[in-house]
């Protein structure tokens, strides 16, 4: 018989033949699906899923396992007497115990009928049809666009992460690489992430500045309070540019791992193009490579973290935190969201700035765990005015009553720069006024006029 595989040469068992020339299922709980179920396309990446996912074993979460692997092949876009026909072909052996047949049918159909969203939402048919306006000339009407049964955002981390392509910004050692792995870590678990929920799902860190001996360390670090190592957090630490082969292979890694929620690349300048087109500026080739990776993790539905290094301010010049990106404007401008973390060396706080398409604006205050090497949120910088340092420069004010940066670092012990660094911030904030001739001075219950200028 013939199949809609023969045409890509893929050989299949009959069984597989079979579902795939059987009438088409509808989905459970006469919910409208994202598309039509059992497609060959669907199928077979249903199969392929199955063959990866991770097992259920007795006595270490199985039930939800089971529950999760289920919900998975649901949103690939096959019905529920199809999932059940692979996962006993594919992967109900690798589980301990197996499941019976019987079982096993009752943990589908609960998953299939509790499960969120639309069956068949990252099925290869649902995800070319969110293209599909984008190719045709004759675009939707306003009318038709409401009427649509648009897929929801899919999140690595609510609130901070959706699908799509995220720039995250910092200087050298500043602990943008420990950020990472953190992130890895909460999406590769489901845990919490600086405040916000994690998504569980497979996660892919390209650690391209690092060996295997500083990737395990860190990782003894992180997961010092006895967590396990994640099973879905998979470590690459080489990788070729994208203009040499890079992006077909990062596009072959995403096609082969169907459970896929996240890829960090840790740095962006270890697999950019390695030259640039004739006469095309760096905005014209920083823009279009972006918006290719941005349009491979929209195909994809992954969120794709591009880390990358900050540019040294000019002396004297304050500027926005996303201007202070390394390259061109054209990274940032095709990014759905933009980060950057800074931090004063060798001051344990720090902002992380955020803004993006579909997050909300926000800068928030981190602190790190000296232990644990993670960074922890406490609060948004705007309601965290005071650091115990800041605290230490207002009191030396209160005392000095005007004093320069120099005598604040007398008073105080503090680093003549850091002090130099926190007085604008604490300007901004409304704490302290700028005198004559260099002095500094605090403002009594926030009022600048009650400052005596000298």
């Amino acid at each position: 018989m013939t199949s809609p595989f023969d045409s890509i040469g893929v050989p299949l068992p009959d069984w597989v033949l079979e579902l795939v020339s059987a009438p088409k299922q509808k989905a459970p709980r006469d919910e409208v699906p994202a598309c039509e179920l059992d497609t060959a396309g669907a199928i077979l990446a249903a199969i392929h899923y199955a063959e990866m996912a991770e097992p259920a074993v007795e006595g270490s979460g199985g039930d939800d396992c089971t529950f999760r692997v289920a919900c998975k092949m649901r949103d690939l876009g096959v019905s529920d007497y199809t999932c059940l026909e692979i996962l006993l072909d594919k992967w109900n052996d690798r589980c301990s115990p197996p499941w019976s047949c019987e079982d096993l049918q009752t943990k589908v159909e609960n998953a299939y009928q509790y499960a969120r969203g639309q069956a068949g939402a990252l099925s290869p048919a649902a995800i070319t049809g969110q293209f599909q306006m984008e190719r045709s000339n004759k675009g939707i009407r306003a009318s038709e666009v409401l009427a649509m049964e648009v897929p929801k955002t899919r999140w690595a981390v609510e609130g901070l992460f959706p699908a799509g392509l995220t720039v995250i910004g910092g200087k050298p050692k500043i602990g943008k690489s420990w950020f990472a792995l953190q992130l890895g870590i909460a999406v590769a678990t489901g845990g919490p992430f600086l405040g916000h929920q994690a998504i569980r799902g497979e996660s892919i860190y390209l650690a391209l500045e690092d060996g295997l001996q500083r990737i395990q360390e860190r990782l003894k670090c992180i997961l010092s309070s006895g967590e396990p190592a994640p099973y879905d957090l998979t470590f690459l630490n080489t990788w070729a540019p994208t203009d040499k082969g890079g992006f077909e292979a990062l596009e072959t890694l995403f096609s082969e791992k169907p459970d896929l929620r996240l890829a960090i690349i840790d740095v962006w300048q270890k697999i950019r193009p390695l030259s640039k087109p004739k006469g095309a500026t760096a905005y014209e080739v920083d823009y279009a490579e972006a918006a290719k990776l941005k349009r491979l993790a929209d195909r994809y539905q992954v969120a794709l973290i591009l880390i990358t290094h900050l540019r040294k301010a000019g002396k004297g010049i304050e500027c926005d935190a996303f201007e202070q990106i390394s390259g061109s404007t054209g990274i940032t401008g095709a990014a759905d969201v933009i980060c950057v973390l800074s931090r004063f060396r060798n001051v344990a706080d720090a902002e992380f700035h955020i803004t993006g398409r579909d997050v909300e604006e926000a800068q928030i205050a981190l602190i790190r765990d000296r232990d644990t090497c993670r960074w922890e949120c406490i609060g948004s910088t705007e309601n965290i005015q005071k650091t115990p340092e800041r605290q230490k420069i207002l009191d030396a004010l209160k005392t000095l009553k005007s004093a320069t940066p120099t005598s604040i670092a007398e008073s105080t012990g503090l680093r003549t720069q850091y002090v130099k660094n926190t007085l604008p911030k604490l300007l901004r904030d409304g704490m302290v006024v700028r005198t004559k001739h260099g002095h500094w001075a605090v403002c009594a219950n926030g009022d600048p006029d009650s400052v005596d200028f000298l």
